[in-house]
């Protein structure tokens, strides 16, 4: 038994009501050929929506991805999503494909922010280790040379960098 012949009873005695959202070609391939299933359902074609139409509808989901990227759309952004999507991806409707560019687009500037993190706390934790290193030799030569105040600076220093280097 398949899902049509599971709904049919219960859309015609009125205990369920349903919408649906389908493709015009598998409408044709899976409800007009149930002639009982079809007359359950009332056909509403909706257009694809215009680029105004479209920008609006990022403007209104950009906060959710936003979020989720943790960055900011500029509207600039938002309108070049739209206009590149209709420019380049034919075979899909506007909102959908220009919601995939803003997601694409966010993903990575995100990934790329990230990089370019790592890259940086790369740097710093490589200095940080040098002068590490340097305050350790430091203070080694202070206690061999019996200069205790100066090595307990230096042991001072050395927990400060330990703890920084700790951070990142």
């Amino acid at each position: 038994m398949d899902a049509a012949n599971l709904l049919k009873p219960a859309l015609a005695r009125g205990e369920l009501q349903c919408m649906g959202a389908t493709t015009l070609d598998e409408y044709r391939q899976y409800i007009e050929k149930d002639p009982a299933l079809e007359r359950r359902f009332q056909p509403v074609m909706v257009p694809e929506p215009t680029e105004e139409e479209a920008e609006e509808i990022l403007t209104g989901l950009a906060p959710k991805y936003e979020k989720h990227h943790q960055l900011r759309y500029t509207p600039e952004a938002l309108k070049a999503a739209v206009k590149l999507a209709s420019q380049y991806i034919s075979d899909r409707c506007l909102p959908d494909k220009a919601i995939d560019v803003m997601d694409e687009a966010g993903s990575k500037v995100r990934q790329q922010i990230y990089q370019d993190m790592l890259a940086s706390n790369s740097d710093e934790c490589a200095a940080l280790e040098q002068e590490l290193e340097s305050v350790k030799q430091k203070k080694k030569e202070a206690v061999t040379a019996e200069l205790y105040s100066e090595a307990q600076q230096l042991k001072s220093q050395e927990t400060v960098l330990t703890e920084r280097l700790g951070a990142l």
